[in-house]
């Protein structure tokens, strides 16, 4: 027997999988019951897998959180918060780990360039991910490993949040998926866009050509990114950046397709390294920073905001960039 899926994991460490969605059609009866119309859409999930998700308070209708109770009627809108967990613990770390906020409920760290959030494997070191598993395991004197709440690209810097209990990983799961969290990226481009701000909305989807590609493509996801531009510099500027959506490589997409490649990213048109008086590299990576992140403290209820200060790297490059 296949094993199903599970929200809360036992030793911490949870990757939200998908968010499952319904639209109850117009031709139902009776209404029925949430988890058994749930059931009867997927039947490869239990009723009783489904009644303990619901408890956890991973199933909503028309975006209020249910009980199992619930009666459902044509025209709800049914999601439903399906995680997949590691059966096994992750490796741990002792490796430097630059802690920007933490408490009892969630942790942020600033996370520098080169370093990937997650394994591929479990077995895998070498993450973002496998630090925090030293660092918290030290603290509670016992494995605690975080619950995945998003991630950043392995080349792009700052601040990344993760949950320490499953009931703050649903909370801010829910708030992503709602787009009610707010993250702000610096990043520098080539070119000098006219405009003092200006928004790319293009839908963005693979690359047939280069999987690890992303590109805007009409049948791609809708994507919107807002652009403020801080700083202009003769052949390139300082941009502050707002993602309205999610994609993968949305900013280095976005960008390219606007004309300002971010710097230092190859992969979508922008120059491979920034380079200083000496002909000495700089900076040999995109030129992103996640500056910013913005949420309601999932147990406290108080918006937070949290800040990670921008890398040497970027600071020296855009000196460079100011002086030519």
């Amino acid at each position: 027997m296949s094993e199903r899926p599970r929200l809360r994991s036992p030793n911490g460490y949870l990757v939200p999988a998908t968010v499952l969605s319904f639209r109850v059609g117009k031709h139902i009866r009776d209404s029925p019951r949430v988890d058994l119309y749930v059931c009867a859409r997927r039947p490869g999930l239990s009723r009783s897998y489904l009644q303990s998700v619901i408890a956890e308070g991973a199933v909503r209708v028309n975006e209020e959180v249910v009980r199992a109770s619930k009666r459902v009627k044509a025209g709800d809108r049914i999601e439903v918060l399906i995680g997949r967990d590691r059966d096994e613990p992750l490796v741990a770390e002792d490796l430097p780990l630059s802690v920007l906020f933490e408490d009892d409920h969630v942790i942020a760290v600033d996370k520098p360039a080169g370093l990937a959030c997650q394994p591929r494997h479990r077995h895998e070191g070498g993450r973002l991910v496998n630090r925090l598993v030293h660092h918290l395991s030290a603290k509670a004197g016992a494995y605690r490993a975080p619950f995945v709440v998003h991630r950043l690209d392995q080349d792009t810097t700052g601040v990344v949040v993760y949950a320490k209990t499953a009931e703050a990983v649903r909370n801010l799961y829910w708030q992503f998926r709602r787009r009610e969290v707010e993250k702000w990226y610096l990043a520098l481009v080539e070119g000098v866009p006219a405009d003092g701000s200006f928004v790319v909305e293009a839908p963005i989807g693979r690359d047939p050509g280069c999987r690890e590609r992303r590109m805007v493509r009409p049948d791609g996801k809708p994507a919107r990114t807002r652009v403020e531009v801080r700083e202009r510099h003769g052949t390139a500027a300082l941009v502050a950046l707002l993602l309205e959506t999610g994609r993968t490589h949305q900013i280095r997409v976005h960008l390219a397709h606007a004309g300002f490649p971010v710097v230092g990213d190859g992969m979508y048109g922008g120059r491979e390294r920034v380079l200083g008086p000496g002909g000495e590299t700089l900076l040999d990576r995109q030129a992103l920073h996640a500056e910013r992140i913005q949420f309601v403290h999932p147990a406290t209820g108080e918006l937070t905001v949290l800040r990670a200060p921008v890398p040497d790297d970027f600071s020296r490059a855009l000196a460079v960039l100011r002086a030519e």
